[in-house]
């Protein structure tokens, strides 16, 4: 996802638990908005995000709640 995401976008992680019923398609990690309008831009697939999710799901729920969803 890189580091300057949060200049442009607004990230809802959908491998939060929280988020998993927002996901419209299997394999779909995040929906990226426009910062601006909250316009849907796209969405993403981060295979390593997606990966490590995978492999234990529970261990990145912190990861995806202090990376895309705590408010500063």
């Amino acid at each position: 996802m890189g580091i300057d995401w949060g200049k442009r976008y607004e990230i809802t992680p959908l491998l939060h638990f929280s988020n998993v019923h927002h996901r419209p398609f299997h394999g779909a990690t995040h929906i990226i908005k426009n910062q601006n309008t909250g316009d849907l831009v796209f969405y993403a697939i981060i295979l390593k995000e997606l990966i490590d999710y995978i492999n234990d799901g529970e261990r990145v729920q912190a990861y995806q709640e202090k990376t895309y969803m705590n408010e500063e």
